[in-house]
């Protein structure tokens, strides 16, 4: 339950609110019978009011509901100022939710323009210090319309758009605040802090629409270079995460610099592999083979894998498997013959003695 303060004001006036009160207390107290045990009595004492530790809303409380239908009793402005004192009380204890039910209930009352303006305003300090920005808006505009210049309102209005990154909404309203009192430091302040956040977003918009740009130009550069060199790049049906593996060129806005293909060892009679994120498209098989398999792999037992003992193949974009030169360069190798499945390159080795009947197997598989 809501704690209930009483505004300072006339002495008789508050002597009369606590006899109501009490009157009330009194008629309750009278129902209340002493009971035989101390605990009973402690029990039923904790139905009244003064006593409450808690109070459920869902149940009937003749006492209670007296005690808040002295809040709405007297002339419209004096319900509305009580209301209004209740919530400048909570905003002191940053109770600001309960603040903003007082000065909500303030303004049912419908007291009159000189009490709405001032809860109105006092329901956006509240909401400014929740971050409700949108709300702190709702509530400065309502007081717009009834006085268009009106300071703090504009003044408060320039401030949650400025956190709702509304700028030029905020540089008018903090303009108009200026026009009134051009010394004001708040206002210049703040005034400030927009041009600020202005330039900075403008700034960062347009690092990212460079990027952005560079980013499609290098693409556009990257897709003509691969069809000018034959070379067709294939997606798998699943999108895959390969991160910063890709096909690229040595000079991304260069379409006649060299092209760069990560490429996969495949060693598939023992299930091992080996990866180089980027192989020129220049350079031949042999020499990839001689940079892998410079030293012996700790998975060869039976001595087979060397660079001279050991052939590759290839699956081309008609799906037959083939062999390759080793002295061949790899641009060769893929040049309108092979489709590269996610921009890797995909290359099979096999001891010599091996491959022949590996591929034969292959390919009955494949017509299974």
């Amino acid at each position: 339950m809501k704690k209930t303060y009483v505004k300072e004001g006339d002495q008789n006036e508050k002597i009369e609110k606590t006899a109501k009160i009490g009157e009330k207390i009194v008629e309750l107290d009278k129902s209340v019978s002493i009971s035989e045990t101390a605990e009973k009595w402690l029990k039923e004492t904790e139905k009244l009011p003064f006593f409450m530790q808690n109070y459920d809303k869902t149940k009937e409380n003749t006492a209670i509901d007296a005690i808040i239908a002295l809040q709405y009793e007297g002339e419209p402005l004096e319900i509305a100022e009580n209301f209004k004192y209740h919530g400048n009380e909570c905003y002191k204890a940053k109770k600001y939710q309960d603040a903003i039910e007082y000065y909500t209930k303030a303004l049912k009352t419908k007291a009159g323009n000189g009490i709405e303006v001032a809860c109105l305003l006092n329901n956006a300090a509240c909401h400014m210090e929740l971050k409700n920005y949108r709300q702190v808006l709702n509530n400065c505009y309502e007081v717009l319309k009834k006085e268009p210049n009106h300071t703090k309102a504009l003044y408060r209005s320039a401030k949650a758009c400025f956190f709702l990154d509304r700028l030029d909404e905020s540089l008018k309203h903090i303009n108009q605040c200026l026009k009134t009192d051009y010394n004001n430091d708040t206002f210049k302040s703040l005034k400030q802090e927009v041009i600020e956040r202005k330039k900075y977003l403008e700034r960062k918009f347009k690092e990212a629409y460079e990027r952005k740009n560079m980013s499609f130009i290098k693409k556009k550069t990257l897709e003509k270079a691969l069809k000018e060199r034959g070379i067709i790049i294939k997606s798998s049906p699943i999108e895959q995460d390969m991160g910063d593996v890709e096909v690229c060129l040595s000079s991304p806005l260069d379409i006649t610099s060299i092209l760069l293909f990560p490429v996969i060892f495949l060693y598939p009679l023992v299930l091992q592999s080996d990866f180089i994120k980027q192989v020129e498209e220049t350079s031949t098989i042999q020499e990839q083979l001689d940079l892998v398999l410079a030293s012996k792999p700790q998975w060869d037992k039976n001595n087979e894998y060397s660079a001279s003992n050991v052939e590759v193949c290839i699956e081309t974009k008609i799906g037959d498997m083939i062999k390759v030169e080793k002295n061949a360069q790899l641009l060769d190798i893929l040049a309108n013959k092979v489709e590269v499945l996610d921009g890797i390159v995909r290359l099979l080795i096999l001891p010599k003695n091996e491959i022949d009947s590996w591929i034969d197997e292959w390919k009955i598989k494949q017509k299974s």
